[in-house]
């Protein structure tokens, strides 16, 4: 059995695949130990692992095939907050690009902007992380609706709000208005 946790970043997959792996006794990878995004690194896994990896979220049909997908979700706003709290920056916009690059035919890419030029301002980062937000949630609720198990991190038994770095420093008001 091959477990693979991917979905939103900042949204617990981490902590959901650690847990996954303690529940059935498996051992757990994180993703640093594929090189990040290396889907060929990802097949080679040994059977019984579980590995944690949102960079490889633009890969979830190929994962399906050789294993179970769980696909970790969270709060928009918590979820943009996080990521801006621990300067994702530009894996963000690399994020969507591998997006594109597997679904190039796609509706998503006539229906939003996308463009590179405004990574430069703070605003931009944030405005990214929304971007990055909305292409996820679009592939989940189409591409790869019925081919893996939401884990929802405020749902999960193991997330404490109270010491979450999407609370650490909450989103300013010029912050809310680049994404809403």
């Amino acid at each position: 059995m091959k477990i693979f946790v991917t979905g939103f970043h900042r949204a617990g997959t981490h902590s959901a695949a650690k847990e996954l792996a303690h529940k059935h006794g498996l051992t757990y990878y994180e993703e640093s130990h594929i090189s990040w995004d290396s889907f060929k690194k990802a097949k080679k896994l040994p059977d019984n692992s579980v590995l944690q990896c949102p960079f490889l979220a633009h890969k979830t049909l190929e994962l399906a095939k050789i294993g179970k997908v769980y696909w970790c979700i969270r709060d928009r706003i918590a979820t943009v907050t996080s990521m801006r709290n621990i300067e994702l920056r530009t894996d963000a916009w690399m994020i969507v690009k591998d997006f594109k690059k597997e679904f190039p035919k796609d509706s998503i890419w006539e229906t939003i902007e996308y463009k590179s030029g405004s990574q430069d301002c703070y605003d931009g980062f944030v405005r990214y992380y929304n971007l990055m937000y909305k292409v996820k949630s679009h592939f989940l609720k189409t591409v790869f609706k019925n081919l893996c198990e939401t884990i929802t991190l405020e749902d999960a038994d193991y997330y404490d709000k109270e010491t979450s770095i999407a609370f650490v420093r909450k989103l300013k008001d010029r912050e809310l208005r680049a994404i809403c």
